[in-house]
């Protein structure tokens, strides 16, 4: 069996009205070695300039 982690960034809290931005995955063995990581384009102008875009 295998464990994958996964996250997710978002540049608000609340879903219909801010995006999700980024997101990442990695399979937990030693090394870390096997990872995903993407980005995301904004939905709308309710994020925070402040955080990732």
């Amino acid at each position: 069996m295998s464990w994958i982690m996964i996250d997710v960034e978002s540049d608000g809290p609340v879903p219909p009205d801010y995006s999700m931005v980024s997101f990442g995955a990695v399979v937990v063995e030693p090394g870390l070695s096997r990872t995903f990581y993407g980005k995301l384009c904004p939905i709308s102008e309710h994020g925070s300039p402040t955080r990732s875009r």
